[in-house]
Protein backbone atom coordinates (compact mmCIF):
# COMPACT_ATOMS: atom_id res chain seq x y z
CA UNK A 1 0.00 0.00 0.00
CA UNK A 2 1.21 3.35 -1.18
CA UNK A 3 1.97 6.21 1.41
CA UNK A 4 -0.60 9.31 1.33
CA UNK A 5 0.34 12.98 2.62
CA UNK A 6 -1.06 13.85 5.64
CA UNK A 7 -2.83 16.90 4.62
CA UNK A 8 -5.11 14.15 2.16
CA UNK A 9 -5.72 11.98 5.21
CA UNK A 10 -7.32 14.51 8.25
CA UNK A 11 -10.51 16.99 7.53
CA UNK A 12 -8.78 19.62 9.90
CA UNK A 13 -6.78 22.19 9.43
CA UNK A 14 -2.68 21.96 9.98
CA UNK A 15 -1.40 24.35 11.86
CA UNK A 16 1.95 23.66 10.21
CA UNK A 17 2.57 24.49 6.75
CA UNK A 18 5.54 21.48 6.65
CA UNK A 19 3.74 18.66 8.71
CA UNK A 20 0.78 18.59 5.87
CA UNK A 21 3.46 17.20 3.62
CA UNK A 22 4.79 13.86 5.65
CA UNK A 23 3.82 10.95 4.44
CA UNK A 24 2.02 8.25 6.39
CA UNK A 25 2.51 5.23 5.97
CA UNK A 26 -0.22 3.49 8.43
CA UNK A 27 -2.70 4.75 10.86
CA UNK A 28 -3.25 3.53 14.40
CA UNK A 29 -4.62 4.21 17.52
CA UNK A 30 -2.80 1.45 19.47
CA UNK A 31 1.04 3.07 20.49
CA UNK A 32 2.10 -0.77 19.96
CA UNK A 33 1.08 -1.28 16.89
CA UNK A 34 3.18 2.13 15.39
CA UNK A 35 5.81 1.73 12.73
CA UNK A 36 7.78 3.98 10.69
CA UNK A 37 6.03 7.25 9.39
CA UNK A 38 2.64 6.02 11.36
CA UNK A 39 -0.26 8.29 12.03
CA UNK A 40 -0.83 7.85 16.05
CA UNK A 41 -4.83 9.18 16.71
CA UNK A 42 -4.73 9.57 20.93
CA UNK A 43 -8.37 8.90 22.00
CA UNK A 44 -9.48 7.78 25.41
CA UNK A 45 -10.29 4.46 25.34
CA UNK A 46 -12.91 2.70 27.72
CA UNK A 47 -9.91 1.18 29.54
CA UNK A 48 -6.65 3.26 29.07
CA UNK A 49 -6.60 6.86 27.50
CA UNK A 50 -4.54 7.09 24.37
CA UNK A 51 -2.93 10.28 25.31
CA UNK A 52 -0.66 8.90 27.55
CA UNK A 53 0.95 6.76 25.10
CA UNK A 54 2.11 9.32 22.16
CA UNK A 55 6.06 9.34 23.68
CA UNK A 56 5.47 4.87 23.26
CA UNK A 57 3.93 5.82 19.93
CA UNK A 58 6.49 8.50 18.55
CA UNK A 59 9.73 6.29 19.71
CA UNK A 60 8.53 3.36 17.60
CA UNK A 61 8.32 5.47 14.37
CA UNK A 62 4.94 7.99 14.89
CA UNK A 63 5.52 11.02 12.70
CA UNK A 64 2.44 13.06 13.59
CA UNK A 65 -0.37 13.00 16.39
CA UNK A 66 -3.97 13.34 16.34
CA UNK A 67 -5.92 14.54 19.49
CA UNK A 68 -8.80 16.66 20.46
CA UNK A 69 -6.37 18.88 22.86
CA UNK A 70 -2.66 19.93 22.91
CA UNK A 71 -0.15 17.18 24.27
CA UNK A 72 2.77 18.32 26.58
CA UNK A 73 6.19 17.52 24.45
CA UNK A 74 4.56 17.02 21.37
CA UNK A 75 3.00 20.48 20.48
CA UNK A 76 4.90 20.34 17.02
CA UNK A 77 3.75 17.65 15.49
CA UNK A 78 -0.02 17.11 17.17
CA UNK A 79 -3.04 18.60 14.71
CA UNK A 80 -6.31 19.40 16.97
CA UNK A 81 -9.33 17.60 15.74
CA UNK A 82 -12.83 17.74 17.76
CA UNK A 83 -13.59 14.26 16.56
CA UNK A 84 -10.62 12.00 17.22
CA UNK A 85 -12.51 8.92 16.20
CA UNK A 86 -14.78 9.92 13.19
CA UNK A 87 -11.20 11.37 12.22
CA UNK A 88 -9.45 8.09 12.73
CA UNK A 89 -12.09 6.05 11.02
CA UNK A 90 -12.26 8.51 8.06
CA UNK A 91 -8.04 8.55 7.55
CA UNK A 92 -8.18 4.56 7.64
CA UNK A 93 -10.26 4.77 4.74
CA UNK A 94 -8.87 7.17 2.74
CA UNK A 95 -5.23 5.28 3.43
CA UNK A 96 -6.96 2.40 1.83
CA UNK A 97 -8.15 3.78 -1.11
CA UNK A 98 -12.13 3.92 0.19
CA UNK A 99 -12.71 0.04 -0.71
CA UNK A 100 -16.02 0.10 0.29
CA UNK A 101 -16.71 2.31 -2.47
CA UNK A 102 -15.67 -0.79 -4.92
CA UNK A 103 -18.25 -3.30 -2.71
CA UNK A 104 -21.82 -3.74 -2.37
CA UNK A 105 -22.18 -3.18 1.17
CA UNK A 106 -24.93 -4.33 3.75
CA UNK A 107 -25.15 -3.40 7.76
CA UNK A 108 -26.80 -5.27 9.91
CA UNK A 109 -27.61 -4.11 13.27
CA UNK A 110 -30.03 -5.04 16.02
CA UNK A 111 -29.69 -6.40 19.62
CA UNK A 112 -30.33 -10.11 18.53
CA UNK A 113 -30.07 -12.17 14.93
CA UNK A 114 -27.54 -10.07 13.64
CA UNK A 115 -25.09 -13.08 12.83
CA UNK A 116 -27.84 -15.66 11.79
CA UNK A 117 -29.08 -13.13 9.47
CA UNK A 118 -25.45 -12.47 8.07
CA UNK A 119 -25.34 -16.28 7.35
CA UNK A 120 -28.28 -16.39 5.92
CA UNK A 121 -27.45 -13.63 3.12
CA UNK A 122 -24.68 -14.37 2.87
CA UNK A 123 -25.77 -18.46 1.90
CA UNK A 124 -28.24 -16.18 -0.24
CA UNK A 125 -25.34 -14.75 -2.47
CA UNK A 126 -23.21 -17.13 -2.95
CA UNK A 127 -25.91 -19.52 -4.18
CA UNK A 128 -26.89 -17.00 -6.72
CA UNK A 129 -22.87 -16.56 -7.62
CA UNK A 130 -21.63 -13.51 -6.27
CA UNK A 131 -18.47 -13.58 -4.60
CA UNK A 132 -19.17 -12.09 -0.83
CA UNK A 133 -17.32 -11.53 2.54
CA UNK A 134 -18.82 -11.22 6.29
CA UNK A 135 -17.32 -9.59 8.92
CA UNK A 136 -19.46 -10.31 12.41
CA UNK A 137 -19.16 -11.63 15.62
CA UNK A 138 -17.84 -15.47 14.68
CA UNK A 139 -14.93 -14.16 12.45
CA UNK A 140 -14.25 -12.14 9.16
CA UNK A 141 -14.28 -14.84 6.13
CA UNK A 142 -14.05 -14.54 1.92
CA UNK A 143 -12.85 -16.86 -0.38
CA UNK A 144 -10.69 -19.55 1.89
CA UNK A 145 -10.11 -16.72 4.19
CA UNK A 146 -11.19 -16.78 7.77
CA UNK A 147 -9.91 -14.26 10.17
CA UNK A 148 -10.76 -14.20 14.00
CA UNK A 149 -11.81 -10.87 15.00
CA UNK A 150 -11.82 -8.98 18.87
CA UNK A 151 -14.90 -7.16 18.07
CA UNK A 152 -17.95 -7.85 16.40
CA UNK A 153 -17.18 -4.22 14.05
CA UNK A 154 -13.24 -4.04 14.76
CA UNK A 155 -11.33 -1.02 15.07
CA UNK A 156 -11.44 1.38 11.82
CA UNK A 157 -8.08 0.53 11.16
CA UNK A 158 -8.57 -3.10 10.85
CA UNK A 159 -12.18 -2.89 8.82
CA UNK A 160 -10.73 -0.78 6.19
CA UNK A 161 -7.92 -2.93 5.72
CA UNK A 162 -10.15 -6.01 6.01
CA UNK A 163 -12.66 -4.33 3.49
CA UNK A 164 -9.09 -3.54 1.15
CA UNK A 165 -8.16 -7.11 1.25
CA UNK A 166 -11.79 -8.19 0.07
CA UNK A 167 -11.52 -5.91 -2.77
CA UNK A 168 -7.76 -7.02 -3.83
CA UNK A 169 -9.72 -10.67 -3.93
CA UNK A 170 -12.47 -9.93 -5.98
CA UNK A 171 -15.19 -9.60 -3.15
CA UNK A 172 -18.43 -8.39 -5.03
CA UNK A 173 -20.71 -7.89 -1.40
CA UNK A 174 -19.88 -7.42 2.09
CA UNK A 175 -22.06 -8.18 5.25
CA UNK A 176 -21.47 -6.60 7.92
CA UNK A 177 -22.56 -6.58 11.79
CA UNK A 178 -22.39 -3.07 13.16
CA UNK A 179 -22.54 -3.19 16.80
CA UNK A 180 -24.22 -0.49 18.82
CA UNK A 181 -20.68 0.30 20.17
CA UNK A 182 -19.20 0.74 16.52
CA UNK A 183 -21.85 3.26 15.97
CA UNK A 184 -21.02 5.35 18.80
CA UNK A 185 -17.36 4.78 18.65
CA UNK A 186 -17.98 6.15 14.44
CA UNK A 187 -15.87 2.85 13.95
CA UNK A 188 -17.81 2.86 10.50
CA UNK A 189 -17.12 6.18 9.53
CA UNK A 190 -15.80 6.35 5.74
CA UNK A 191 -17.95 3.54 4.74
CA UNK A 192 -20.23 3.63 1.98
CA UNK A 193 -23.66 1.36 2.78
CA UNK A 194 -26.03 0.12 -0.05
CA UNK A 195 -28.26 -1.33 2.56
CA UNK A 196 -29.10 -1.06 6.22
CA UNK A 197 -30.61 -3.66 7.36
CA UNK A 198 -32.47 -3.01 11.26
CA UNK A 199 -33.61 -6.35 12.62
CA UNK A 200 -34.84 -5.50 16.69
CA UNK A 201 -33.73 -3.55 20.23
CA UNK A 202 -34.29 -4.81 23.23
CA UNK A 203 -32.65 -3.62 26.78
CA UNK A 204 -28.93 -4.51 26.02
CA UNK A 205 -25.32 -2.98 26.96
CA UNK A 206 -27.35 -0.79 29.51
CA UNK A 207 -23.73 -0.50 30.86
CA UNK A 208 -22.47 1.52 28.14
CA UNK A 209 -25.90 3.19 26.84
CA UNK A 210 -27.20 5.08 29.75
CA UNK A 211 -30.98 4.33 28.73
CA UNK A 212 -33.06 2.38 26.25
CA UNK A 213 -33.75 5.71 24.04
CA UNK A 214 -29.64 6.45 23.71
CA UNK A 215 -29.28 2.58 22.59
CA UNK A 216 -31.89 3.47 19.76
CA UNK A 217 -29.98 6.20 19.04
CA UNK A 218 -27.22 4.48 18.47
CA UNK A 219 -28.29 1.92 16.04
CA UNK A 220 -30.40 4.83 14.06
CA UNK A 221 -26.78 6.45 13.07
CA UNK A 222 -26.29 3.40 11.02
CA UNK A 223 -29.08 4.77 8.64
CA UNK A 224 -29.64 8.76 9.59
CA UNK A 225 -25.68 8.93 9.66
CA UNK A 226 -23.83 6.61 7.43
CA UNK A 227 -27.25 5.54 5.12
CA UNK A 228 -28.10 8.70 4.49
CA UNK A 229 -23.93 9.74 3.95
CA UNK A 230 -23.05 6.82 1.73
CA UNK A 231 -21.84 8.19 -1.61
CA UNK A 232 -23.83 5.22 -3.31
CA UNK A 233 -26.91 7.02 -5.37
CA UNK A 234 -29.29 3.83 -4.57
CA UNK A 235 -29.39 3.36 -1.13
CA UNK A 236 -32.07 1.25 1.04
CA UNK A 237 -33.14 1.04 5.01
CA UNK A 238 -34.79 -2.63 4.97
CA UNK A 239 -36.58 -2.43 8.32
CA UNK A 240 -38.63 -4.90 11.00
CA UNK A 241 -41.79 -3.01 11.62
CA UNK A 242 -42.80 -5.78 14.06
CA UNK A 243 -40.45 -4.34 16.88
CA UNK A 244 -41.64 -1.30 18.56
CA UNK A 245 -38.09 0.60 17.66
CA UNK A 246 -38.01 -0.58 14.02
CA UNK A 247 -41.59 1.57 13.65
CA UNK A 248 -40.19 4.55 14.93
CA UNK A 249 -36.94 4.23 12.81
CA UNK A 250 -38.97 3.83 9.53
CA UNK A 251 -41.17 6.44 10.89
CA UNK A 252 -38.19 8.72 11.04
CA UNK A 253 -36.50 8.03 8.09
CA UNK A 254 -39.62 9.51 5.72
CA UNK A 255 -37.80 12.55 5.98
CA UNK A 256 -35.09 11.22 4.07
CA UNK A 257 -35.75 10.99 0.64
CA UNK A 258 -32.54 9.93 -0.67
CA UNK A 259 -33.19 6.21 1.28
CA UNK A 260 -35.70 3.80 0.08
CA UNK A 261 -37.58 2.50 2.78
CA UNK A 262 -38.76 -1.48 3.14
CA UNK A 263 -40.10 -2.93 5.95
CA UNK A 264 -40.50 -6.33 6.76
CA UNK A 265 -42.56 -7.79 9.45
CA UNK A 266 -45.24 -10.33 10.22
CA UNK A 267 -48.02 -7.75 9.64
CA UNK A 268 -49.83 -7.59 6.41
CA UNK A 269 -48.31 -3.51 5.91
CA UNK A 270 -45.22 -4.79 5.55
CA UNK A 271 -43.68 -4.85 2.08
CA UNK A 272 -42.37 -8.73 2.45
CA UNK A 273 -44.40 -10.47 5.48
CA UNK A 274 -43.98 -13.93 6.95
CA UNK A 275 -47.77 -16.12 6.74
CA UNK A 276 -48.51 -19.61 7.51
CA UNK A 277 -45.44 -20.06 9.81
CA UNK A 278 -44.76 -23.63 10.82
CA UNK A 279 -41.81 -24.19 13.66
CA UNK A 280 -40.11 -27.97 14.16
CA UNK A 281 -37.58 -29.47 15.83
CA UNK A 282 -36.21 -30.26 12.09
CA UNK A 283 -36.79 -26.58 10.85
CA UNK A 284 -38.86 -23.80 9.93
CA UNK A 285 -41.31 -22.45 6.82
CA UNK A 286 -43.53 -19.86 6.18
CA UNK A 287 -44.68 -18.20 2.54
CA UNK A 288 -43.93 -14.67 1.45
CA UNK A 289 -46.57 -14.26 -0.81
CA UNK A 290 -46.49 -16.95 -3.09
CA UNK A 291 -42.78 -18.74 -2.52
CA UNK A 292 -42.52 -21.13 0.32
CA UNK A 293 -39.61 -20.46 2.56
CA UNK A 294 -38.20 -23.14 4.34
CA UNK A 295 -34.77 -23.26 6.96
CA UNK A 296 -33.58 -26.14 9.06
CA UNK A 297 -32.98 -23.33 11.47
CA UNK A 298 -35.61 -23.59 14.55
CA UNK A 299 -38.19 -20.82 16.44
CA UNK A 300 -40.20 -18.08 15.06
CA UNK A 301 -37.14 -15.91 15.43
CA UNK A 302 -35.16 -17.51 13.11
CA UNK A 303 -38.67 -16.77 10.31
CA UNK A 304 -38.25 -13.43 11.06
CA UNK A 305 -34.19 -13.38 10.84
CA UNK A 306 -34.76 -15.63 7.38
CA UNK A 307 -37.25 -13.06 6.13
CA UNK A 308 -34.97 -10.03 6.72
CA UNK A 309 -32.34 -11.54 4.84
CA UNK A 310 -35.03 -12.66 1.58
CA UNK A 311 -35.44 -9.02 2.07
CA UNK A 312 -32.50 -7.66 1.69
CA UNK A 313 -31.64 -10.28 -1.11
CA UNK A 314 -34.65 -8.69 -3.36
CA UNK A 315 -33.17 -5.25 -2.84
CA UNK A 316 -29.99 -6.22 -3.82
CA UNK A 317 -31.84 -7.69 -7.06
CA UNK A 318 -31.14 -11.23 -6.05
CA UNK A 319 -33.61 -13.48 -8.06
CA UNK A 320 -36.23 -14.63 -5.50
CA UNK A 321 -35.56 -18.18 -6.53
CA UNK A 322 -31.84 -18.27 -5.49
CA UNK A 323 -33.14 -16.37 -2.09
CA UNK A 324 -35.46 -19.59 -1.40
CA UNK A 325 -32.59 -22.18 -2.28
CA UNK A 326 -30.03 -19.96 -0.37
CA UNK A 327 -31.84 -20.27 2.77
CA UNK A 328 -32.50 -23.95 2.38
CA UNK A 329 -29.00 -25.01 1.91
CA UNK A 330 -28.13 -23.74 5.27
CA UNK A 331 -28.02 -26.58 7.95
CA UNK A 332 -27.43 -24.09 10.73
CA UNK A 333 -25.42 -21.44 12.06
CA UNK A 334 -22.22 -21.58 14.83
CA UNK A 335 -23.68 -21.74 18.40
CA UNK A 336 -27.14 -20.56 17.51
CA UNK A 337 -29.42 -23.24 18.36
CA UNK A 338 -26.58 -25.56 17.13
CA UNK A 339 -27.50 -29.09 17.87
CA UNK A 340 -25.14 -31.80 19.51
CA UNK A 341 -26.44 -34.98 18.49
CA UNK A 342 -26.42 -37.56 21.77
CA UNK A 343 -26.29 -41.45 21.86
CA UNK A 344 -28.21 -40.79 24.81
CA UNK A 345 -31.37 -40.11 22.57
CA UNK A 346 -31.12 -36.52 24.26
CA UNK A 347 -32.37 -33.09 22.20
CA UNK A 348 -29.22 -31.06 23.32
CA UNK A 349 -28.76 -27.53 22.01
CA UNK A 350 -26.00 -24.94 22.35
CA UNK A 351 -27.00 -21.23 21.75
CA UNK A 352 -25.43 -18.21 22.25
CA UNK A 353 -28.45 -16.48 24.24
CA UNK A 354 -26.65 -13.72 26.77
CA UNK A 355 -29.14 -11.62 27.27
CA UNK A 356 -33.05 -11.66 28.50
CA UNK A 357 -34.82 -11.35 25.04
CA UNK A 358 -32.69 -14.22 23.11
CA UNK A 359 -33.26 -16.55 25.99
CA UNK A 360 -36.56 -16.12 26.29
CA UNK A 361 -37.38 -16.11 22.29
CA UNK A 362 -34.68 -19.69 22.74
CA UNK A 363 -36.48 -21.31 25.33
CA UNK A 364 -40.19 -20.18 24.08
CA UNK A 365 -39.77 -21.57 20.49
CA UNK A 366 -38.32 -24.76 22.17
CA UNK A 367 -40.98 -25.20 24.67
CA UNK A 368 -44.00 -24.45 21.75
CA UNK A 369 -42.15 -27.30 19.73
CA UNK A 370 -40.85 -29.68 21.80
CA UNK A 371 -44.13 -29.64 24.36
CA UNK A 372 -46.85 -30.21 21.79
CA UNK A 373 -45.53 -33.69 20.82
CA UNK A 374 -43.28 -34.74 24.31
CA UNK A 375 -44.15 -34.81 27.71
CA UNK A 376 -40.25 -34.52 28.76
CA UNK A 377 -38.20 -32.24 30.44
CA UNK A 378 -36.28 -29.35 30.12
CA UNK A 379 -33.30 -28.63 31.68
CA UNK A 380 -31.37 -25.22 30.95
CA UNK A 381 -27.63 -24.73 32.10
CA UNK A 382 -27.38 -20.73 32.54
CA UNK A 383 -25.38 -18.12 33.38
CA UNK A 384 -24.20 -14.23 32.74
CA UNK A 385 -20.84 -12.33 32.17
CA UNK A 386 -19.23 -10.53 34.51
CA UNK A 387 -18.24 -6.64 33.99
CA UNK A 388 -21.45 -6.27 32.14
CA UNK A 389 -25.06 -4.73 32.51
CA UNK A 390 -25.82 -6.18 35.82
CA UNK A 391 -29.27 -5.38 35.66
CA UNK A 392 -29.84 -8.45 33.36
CA UNK A 393 -28.97 -11.08 35.92
CA UNK A 394 -31.81 -11.42 37.59
CA UNK A 395 -34.05 -11.60 34.66
CA UNK A 396 -32.06 -14.18 33.23
CA UNK A 397 -32.48 -16.17 36.24
CA UNK A 398 -36.41 -15.62 35.87
CA UNK A 399 -36.56 -16.38 31.89
CA UNK A 400 -34.63 -19.83 32.65
CA UNK A 401 -36.75 -20.87 35.85
CA UNK A 402 -40.12 -19.54 33.84
CA UNK A 403 -39.58 -21.82 30.99
CA UNK A 404 -37.66 -24.72 32.29
CA UNK A 405 -38.20 -27.99 34.27
CA UNK A 406 -34.91 -27.39 35.57
CA UNK A 407 -32.70 -24.45 36.05
CA UNK A 408 -29.01 -24.87 36.40
CA UNK A 409 -27.03 -21.76 36.97
CA UNK A 410 -22.88 -21.49 36.57
CA UNK A 411 -20.59 -19.27 35.49
CA UNK A 412 -20.39 -17.52 31.90
CA UNK A 413 -17.41 -15.01 31.37
CA UNK A 414 -16.92 -13.74 34.61
CA UNK A 415 -13.90 -11.65 33.59
CA UNK A 416 -12.73 -9.35 36.64
CA UNK A 417 -15.98 -10.32 38.94
CA UNK A 418 -15.91 -13.21 40.95
CA UNK A 419 -18.10 -15.45 39.68
CA UNK A 420 -19.86 -16.84 42.66
CA UNK A 421 -21.06 -12.97 43.26
CA UNK A 422 -22.58 -13.02 39.75
CA UNK A 423 -24.72 -16.43 40.42
CA UNK A 424 -25.83 -15.11 43.26
CA UNK A 425 -27.62 -12.00 41.24
CA UNK A 426 -28.50 -14.51 38.41
CA UNK A 427 -30.49 -16.49 41.33
CA UNK A 428 -31.68 -13.71 42.84
CA UNK A 429 -34.11 -13.85 40.28
CA UNK A 430 -35.09 -17.48 40.24
CA UNK A 431 -38.89 -17.79 42.24
CA UNK A 432 -38.45 -20.01 45.39
CA UNK A 433 -40.91 -22.43 44.33
CA UNK A 434 -38.30 -23.65 40.71
CA UNK A 435 -36.29 -26.25 40.54
CA UNK A 436 -32.62 -25.11 40.27
CA UNK A 437 -28.59 -26.15 41.50
CA UNK A 438 -26.28 -24.14 41.57
CA UNK A 439 -23.12 -25.29 39.61
CA UNK A 440 -20.01 -22.72 39.67
CA UNK A 441 -17.52 -24.52 37.20
CA UNK A 442 -19.47 -24.74 33.94
CA UNK A 443 -17.66 -27.72 32.80
CA UNK A 444 -19.23 -29.28 35.92
CA UNK A 445 -22.91 -27.71 35.23
CA UNK A 446 -23.32 -28.76 32.03
CA UNK A 447 -22.06 -32.33 32.80
CA UNK A 448 -24.55 -32.53 35.53
CA UNK A 449 -27.27 -31.31 33.00
CA UNK A 450 -26.07 -34.19 30.67
CA UNK A 451 -26.06 -36.64 33.69
CA UNK A 452 -29.68 -35.90 34.78
CA UNK A 453 -31.65 -35.81 31.59
CA UNK A 454 -33.44 -38.63 30.78
CA UNK A 455 -34.35 -39.85 26.80
CA UNK A 456 -36.34 -37.67 25.00
CA UNK A 457 -35.40 -34.89 27.34
CA UNK A 458 -34.19 -31.88 25.74
CA UNK A 459 -30.70 -29.62 27.22
CA UNK A 460 -30.11 -26.09 26.57
CA UNK A 461 -26.64 -24.77 27.04
CA UNK A 462 -26.90 -21.24 26.92
CA UNK A 463 -24.99 -17.93 27.08
CA UNK A 464 -21.97 -18.68 25.11
CA UNK A 465 -22.83 -20.81 21.74
CA UNK A 466 -20.09 -20.86 19.11
CA UNK A 467 -17.10 -19.00 21.74
CA UNK A 468 -13.91 -21.45 22.32
CA UNK A 469 -12.86 -19.83 25.41
CA UNK A 470 -13.56 -18.57 28.73
CA UNK A 471 -12.60 -15.25 30.27
CA UNK A 472 -10.93 -15.61 33.82
CA UNK A 473 -9.52 -12.92 36.42
CA UNK A 474 -5.73 -12.50 36.09
CA UNK A 475 -4.48 -10.46 38.32
CA UNK A 476 -1.10 -10.29 36.56
CA UNK A 477 -2.17 -9.38 32.97
CA UNK A 478 -2.41 -5.58 32.35
CA UNK A 479 -6.39 -6.15 31.41
CA UNK A 480 -6.31 -8.17 34.13
CA UNK A 481 -8.71 -10.80 32.41
CA UNK A 482 -7.34 -13.84 30.36
CA UNK A 483 -8.83 -16.01 27.91
CA UNK A 484 -8.81 -19.88 28.82
CA UNK A 485 -9.86 -22.82 26.18
CA UNK A 486 -13.51 -23.62 26.66
CA UNK A 487 -16.21 -24.66 24.01
CA UNK A 488 -19.41 -25.95 25.77
CA UNK A 489 -20.02 -28.23 22.08
CA UNK A 490 -16.96 -29.84 23.33
CA UNK A 491 -18.18 -30.24 26.97
CA UNK A 492 -21.48 -31.46 26.02
CA UNK A 493 -19.62 -34.15 23.63
CA UNK A 494 -17.61 -35.60 26.27
CA UNK A 495 -20.49 -35.72 28.50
Amino acid sequence: MKSRKLIELVNVPLSQASLGDRLISSVTSDSRRAVKGSLFFAMPGTQLDGRNYCEHAIALGAVAIISDKVIGGFEEITVISSNVREAYSEAASKLYGNPSAKLRVVGITGTSGKTTTSFLLEAILKHSGMSCGVIGTINARWDNEVVELSHTTPDAEELQRLLFRMVESGVQYVIMEVSSHALSQYRVSGIDFDVALFLNLTPEHLDYHAEMDEYFLAKSLLFDRHLLGSSKKDVSAVVNIDDSYGGKLLNELRSYKKINRVSFGLSKKADFFASDIISALEGTSFRVDDVLVETKLIGDFNSSNALAAFAAAQVLGIDTIEIKNGISSISGVPGRLERVLSKKELFVFVDYAHKPDALEKVLISLSEIYRSDSKGSIVTVVGCGGDRDKKKRPVMGAIAAKYSDLTIVTSDNPRTEDPNQIIEEVVSGVPKSANYLVIPDRKDAIEKAIDIAMPGDLVLVAGKGHETYQIIVDPLSESRVKKVYFDDRDVVRNA
